[in-house]
C-alpha cells in the first residue's frame, strides 16, 4: 500500500479532473498536501484518514455533563 492516496481518490475527494482545480478545493477545505513534479497534489494517506475520520468522532462523543470544581480540589 502506498503512503499516499492515487491520483483516482483526489479525483474523487475533490470532484475535479483538473490538478489546479483539485489544489484549490484541497486548499480551500484546510488539506495537507505536497505538489508532485507534474503538478499533482499528493495527499498523505495517514492524513487522509485522520481528516475523513475526525468530525465523524467529533460527533460522535456525547458532551460531558460533569463539571470539574477547581476550588473543591485547592481546599
Amino acid at each position: 500500500m502506498s503512503l499516499f492516496i492515487s491520483s483516482a481518490d483526489v479525483v474523487e475527494l475533490t470532484g475535479l479532473v483538473q490538478c489546479a482545480a483539485q489544489r484549490r478545493w484541497l486548499d480551500a477545505n484546510e488539506w495537507v498536501y505536497q505538489i508532485d513534479s507534474q503538478g499533482r497534489p499528493k495527499i498523505a494517506r495517514a492524513f487522509f484518514e485522520r481528516k475523513m475520520t475526525e468530525s465523524v468522532a467529533a460527533e460522535t462523543q456525547p458532551q460531558s455533563q460533569w463539571n470539574v470544581n477547581i476550588e473543591a480540589l485547592r481546599a
